[in-house]
């Protein structure tokens, strides 16, 4: 095809994961290909550290254009099934972001009765989203594999981390070099609902775990996505 053409003609091909490296390179047969990760806005970079004990409600937060690829609906099914638990604190879902699924999304929350629980906040400023990022706890996206339209990385995961949440995602090529499991986040099998309940379940429970996650995944966030950290190998390759 052109684009094989091309990508095989170029100096180098940059990607932003290592899954997208690996697929240009056997699938496009290109020889020389580099992985540039996305690199975080200065104003994700090392923000204050917040304290999150102590609160009334566990509140989770999904950043994402409003599109069934990225898995609302799995978070709102799960919520139905978490509501009624007695060792859960009482529940806060932020749904921050706009798309075609927007009167879907709330027609199923009336559906599903969780008008208490869950708040659609469209799109918002800066400011108003450091301040949701501040007040949440978990940050979940469990994404669907799909095999056109899929998530190459999830930059959105590296900007939550850099907050100090931890995630819980789908276990998906990309997605998997944003969210380390069992170091940054949770990654479940997509698919499987019981799976997702379990690790909300289970993060909602174990406060030392789930404030371990949100560390390292602050950590992560500002070793490996600056521009500091980025930028010197790009420099080389240019």
């Amino acid at each position: 095809t052109i684009s094989q053409i091309i990508l095989r003609h170029a100096k180098f091909v940059m990607t932003n994961s290592l899954a997208l490296a690996n697929e240009v390179r056997f699938v496009c047969g290109v020889a020389h290909v580099e992985t540039i990760y996305p690199v975080l806005d200065r104003r994700y970079v090392n923000l204050p550290v917040q304290n999150r004990s102590g609160r009334q409600y566990f509140t989770m937060i999904t950043v994402a254009r409003l599109d069934p690829r990225k898995g609302h609906h799995r978070v709102l099914h799960a919520l139905c099934l978490l509501r009624d638990d007695p060792a859960v604190a009482p529940l806060r879902y932020y749904i921050v972001g706009d798309g075609p699924l927007r009167t879907e999304i709330e027609e199923e929350v009336g559906r599903l009765g969780l008008q208490d629980i869950v708040t659609l906040f469209g799109s918002v400023d800066d400011e108003q989203l450091a301040d949701l990022y501040s007040s949440s706890d978990l940050f979940v996206m469990p994404t669907v594999s799909d095999d056109i339209d899929r998530e190459g990385f999830g930059t959105v995961y590296i900007e939550a981390a850099a907050h100090g949440l931890p995630s819980i995602s789908t276990d998906m090529s990309g997605v998997n070099e944003a969210v380390l499991h069992g170091q940054t986040g949770l990654l479940v099998q997509d698919h499987d609902a019981s799976d997702l309940v379990a690790s909300l379940r289970r993060l909602m429970l174990d406060h030392e775990f789930r404030a371990s996650l949100g560390g390292q995944a602050r950590e992560h966030a500002n070793s490996k996505f600056t521009s500091e950290a980025c930028y010197p190998r790009l420099n080389d390759l240019l």
